[in-house]
Protein backbone atom coordinates (compact mmCIF):
# COMPACT_ATOMS: atom_id res chain seq x y z
CA UNK A 1 0.00 0.00 0.00
CA UNK A 2 1.39 3.39 -1.05
CA UNK A 3 0.10 6.81 -0.06
CA UNK A 4 0.99 10.46 -0.54
CA UNK A 5 -0.22 13.67 1.12
CA UNK A 6 0.81 17.09 -0.16
CA UNK A 7 0.17 20.74 0.64
CA UNK A 8 0.63 23.62 -1.84
CA UNK A 9 2.48 26.59 -0.34
CA UNK A 10 2.65 28.90 -3.34
CA UNK A 11 1.05 28.43 -6.70
CA UNK A 12 1.24 30.70 -9.73
CA UNK A 13 0.58 30.21 -13.43
CA UNK A 14 4.07 28.87 -14.18
CA UNK A 15 5.27 27.28 -10.93
CA UNK A 16 4.35 26.08 -7.47
CA UNK A 17 5.90 24.75 -4.27
CA UNK A 18 4.53 21.73 -2.43
CA UNK A 19 5.44 20.00 0.82
CA UNK A 20 4.79 16.27 0.65
CA UNK A 21 4.79 13.16 2.84
CA UNK A 22 4.97 9.86 1.00
CA UNK A 23 4.73 6.30 2.32
CA UNK A 24 5.72 3.27 0.24
CA UNK A 25 5.02 -0.40 0.98
CA UNK A 26 3.43 0.49 4.32
CA UNK A 27 2.21 -3.08 4.92
CA UNK A 28 5.77 -4.39 4.37
CA UNK A 29 4.72 -6.85 1.67
CA UNK A 30 7.41 -8.96 0.00
CA UNK A 31 8.20 -7.44 -3.40
CA UNK A 32 10.48 -8.65 -6.16
CA UNK A 33 11.53 -6.97 -9.41
CA UNK A 34 10.08 -8.83 -12.38
CA UNK A 35 12.82 -7.88 -14.84
CA UNK A 36 15.71 -8.42 -12.39
CA UNK A 37 18.02 -11.40 -13.08
CA UNK A 38 18.29 -12.36 -9.37
CA UNK A 39 14.58 -11.84 -8.58
CA UNK A 40 14.35 -15.20 -6.78
CA UNK A 41 17.23 -14.32 -4.45
CA UNK A 42 16.91 -10.60 -3.72
CA UNK A 43 13.86 -8.74 -2.42
CA UNK A 44 13.12 -5.09 -3.06
CA UNK A 45 13.43 -2.71 -0.07
CA UNK A 46 10.71 -2.75 2.60
CA UNK A 47 8.83 0.19 4.11
CA UNK A 48 9.88 3.75 3.28
CA UNK A 49 8.72 7.19 4.37
CA UNK A 50 9.79 10.29 2.43
CA UNK A 51 9.30 13.96 3.41
CA UNK A 52 10.24 16.70 0.97
CA UNK A 53 9.67 19.83 -1.06
CA UNK A 54 8.64 19.74 -4.71
CA UNK A 55 8.94 22.77 -6.95
CA UNK A 56 7.97 23.33 -10.55
CA UNK A 57 9.23 25.87 -13.06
Amino acid sequence: MNTEVSYSIKETRSNGIKIFLQGKNLLDEEMRGLNFFFKNFARLPGRAVVIGLRGGF
